[in-house]
């Protein structure tokens, strides 16, 4: 236990400041997210009381969040190249985000170059996606509250992340979507089971990462970067989890499962990790 709560302390010195940001509770029911910070701007959905959110920015009496995963949004096909699995990859050097399937409508943010994005529908000229991560909104700061979120999301973690020993499977899908739900910020935290779960809890967490980075493509230099040749079984882990974002071409390699049987060498983790740079670097373009 004292190791991983160094080990916690370390994460959270180190970690990059892409995984800090505040926490606020909606504290009334079905309120406006706007395309701007004015009550006469376009309404892009609503919130239920008691979501927790993430702040982006302040203005005035506004505060700037990241939409929620139920929240959608429209880019046009013709800068969408179509790859397995339902998703899009984009060829603009920059793609405007649409609230509607149209060039009218209000940008409400923007998606690089070589970015992946889940593709849930389609009309003529426009893929509809998952808003979540890259689409703002704004809130009116009377109907928010700094959440406890942070304090207690580790409690949460924890009580989720034993649940993953679990033979059901169906009961561990569910844990499964409960812990991508909350995006990229409880990385370090289920960072440190990694540490020292079972195997079975780990394939499950090589899972939930995999999800999470999906949404998140700037995870992917990090988790490579942890996956360090001298750490072994949990290199391959990080391996795996970042050949699941990136998707290679060519047959998948098993590296935590090679890891475990002491079949993955300190040079073969690092000709991994370049293999897999050089690839994500490629999907960037």
């Amino acid at each position: 236990m004292k190791k991983i709560l160094v080990f916690a302390l370390i994460i959270s010195v180190y970690l990059p400041a892409a995984f800090s940001s505040s926490i606020y509770l909606v504290v009334k029911d079905k309120i406006n997210v706007r395309v701007d910070s004015t009550v006469q701007s376009d309404s892009l959905g609503l919130l239920p009381k008691g979501v927790t959110v993430e702040e982006l920015e302040k203005r005035y009496n506004w505060v700037k969040i990241r939409l929620p995963r139920n929240f959608t949004c429209y880019v046009s096909r013709q800068f969408i190249e179509r790859i397995p699995g339902n998703k899009g990859r984009v060829i603009a050097s920059s793609l405007n985000l649409r609230n509607k399937a149209s060039l009218e409508s209000y940008s409400i943010g923007k998606i690089a170059k070589g970015t992946v994005v889940p593709i849930l529908g389609r009309t003529k000229d426009w893929y509809k996606i998952r808003a979540y991560p890259y689409v703002h909104g704004w809130v009116h700061a009377k109907f928010l509250k700094k959440s406890e979120k942070k304090l207690n999301l580790n409690v949460l973690v924890k009580g989720l992340v034993s649940e993953l020993s679990e033979s059901n499977i169906s009961k561990k899908s569910r844990v499964h979507k409960k812990l991508i739900e909350k995006g990229e910020i409880i990385v370090p935290l289920l960072e440190v089971y990694l540490h020292t779960a079972d195997k079975n809890t780990i394939y499950s967490l090589i899972l939930v990462l995999s999800s999470i980075g999906e949404s998140n493509p700037k995870l992917v230099s990090y988790f490579l970067r942890k996956a360090e040749p001298s750490l072994g079984r949990l290199a391959g882990a990080y391996l795996d989890v970042a050949q699941n974002i990136i998707q290679p071409p060519g047959e998948k390699n098993a590296y935590f499962y090679q890891a475990q049987q002491g079949k993955l060498t300190s040079d073969q983790i690092s000709s991994a990790r370049l293999r897999l740079q050089k690839a994500h670097i490629k999907n960037k373009r």
